[in-house]
Formats: C-alpha cells, sequence, structure tokens
C-alpha cells in the first residue's frame, strides 16, 4: 500500500463562483413581463385621466340643468361658459379663448365632429347668452341641453 504523505494530492478547488451578469432567462422573462405590464399601466391611466373630463363635464352639464330648471332662460348663458370651460380643458387653450362666433361654432364642430350641437343650434350658442337674444322655448332649451350631453358624449380628448 502506498504511503498517503508520498501522494501528490492537491487541496478541493471549488469552482468559480457563478456571474450576476448575463442573468438567467427567468430573469429577462421577468423585466419583460414588468416593463409591458407598466405599459399598459401607463397607457390605462392616460385614458383614465382623459376620460375623467368628460366624466366632470356630464356632472357639471347634469348641475346646471338642474340650477337652471326654475329659470330656463338663463340656460343659454350658463351652457356658453360651460362649453367655454369644457372646451379649454380638452383643447388648445391658445386657440380656443378668443374665438366668438362662427369661429367658436367651428372650434366647437372640430372638437365634436358628429355632435348635432353646432348644426341646430347656432344662434342659440352664439347669442342666446346675450340679454337681446329673443327667448328660447322650454323644448328648444330641452333639446340644446341634450344637444351639449352628445356633444360631450362625442368629445375628442387628447390621449
Amino acid at each position: 500500500m502506498t504511503d498517503p504523505a508520498d501522494l501528490d494530492l492537491r487541496d478541493i478547488h471549488l469552482p468559480p463562483e457563478p456571474s450576476w451578469w448575463p442573468p438567467a432567462v427567468g430573469w429577462w422573462l421577468l423585466v419583460l413581463a414588468l416593463i409591458v405590464g407598466l405599459l399598459v399601466l401607463a397607457l390605462r391611466w392616460r385614458h383614465y385621466r382623459a376620460e375623467r373630463v368628460r366624466r366632470l363635464a356630464l356632472q357639471e352639464l347634469d348641475a346646471l340643468g338642474e340650477r337652471c330648471a326654475s329659470t330656463p332662460q338663463r340656460l343659454p348663458a350658463e351652457l356658453s361658459t360651460w362649453l367655454r370651460r369644457v372646451a379649454l380643458s380638452v383643447g388648445a387653450r391658445r386657440e380656443l379663448a378668443g374665438l366668438t362666433g362662427q369661429a367658436w361654432l367651428g372650434a366647437l364642430e372640430r372638437l365634436s365632429p358628429d355632435s348635432r350641437l353646432t348644426r341646430e343650434f347656432p344662434t342659440l350658442l352664439v347669442e342666446g347668452p346675450y340679454a337681446g337674444a329673443a327667448p328660447a322655448s322650454e323644448e328648444e332649451l330641452a333639446a340644446l341641453l341634450a344637444a351639449c350631453r352628445e356633444w360631450t358624449a362625442n368629445l375628442e380628448l387628447r390621449t
């Protein structure tokens, strides 16, 4: 038998530590899933924020309708103010702020092209808010309120 002292034995050598780079495939898939998830979340958040304008505008329109129920002749002036606020919140402020008359109607049409608001009520929208305008019937005011609701529903929001 051989003497162990005569053997040329070496100490046990461990393999090198695994490198942290490149990560395993599972980590790559996890990072990809996180990126896709964050992207979807960001897009949904932008859509939610844009739709928030529509929800708030419809709530204000309902409150405005209730507020003007006792004095319906105030409705065109109140709707004019409401339309301007909503349009400024969704459109380019510099382009819309100073518009009046036909230019204002054109801007409302561009913001909600499928709406009947500017086609059916141009006179009431342009002249109705002023004291010298001819009073509108209650049916016409109710139709104007409904057209404003439709205009808001069809509003092209920035997302």
